[in-house]
């Protein structure tokens, strides 16, 4: 299994999975209805890439793409995010003019 952190390195697996498809830029282009100055970009690294049209990039080119938990996905997701303080809404309805329960 291919790594890869950047994109880079992204860029360079799915260039190299499309000429060993003998795929040109142009062709794959027509085939994911995109064009191959985006392709030529996603290959050459583009940080701005959306995922969506990537993935679908990777599945036309017989491509999985999978996380590994080491990177930001998992500092999210093993480590709570800190305690939100609670808001005491009366408070903030009254500093607006507002009470409870109107219809204002």
């Amino acid at each position: 299994m291919a790594e890869f952190r950047t994109m880079m390195e992204l860029g360079m697996l799915l260039r190299e999975a499309r000429r060993s498809k003998k795929l040109t830029q142009t062709h794959l282009a027509q085939r994911l209805r995109s064009t191959q100055k985006w392709i030529s970009a996603i290959e050459n690294g583009k940080e701005s890439a959306e995922i969506g049209p990537v993935l679908r990039l990777a599945r036309e080119l017989g491509l999985t793409l999978a996380c590994s938990g080491d990177g930001i996905i998992e500092r999210y997701v093993n480590h709570a995010l800190p305690p939100v303080p609670p808001v005491d809404v009366e408070s903030l309805l009254s500093e607006c003019g507002m009470e409870m329960g109107s219809d204002d």
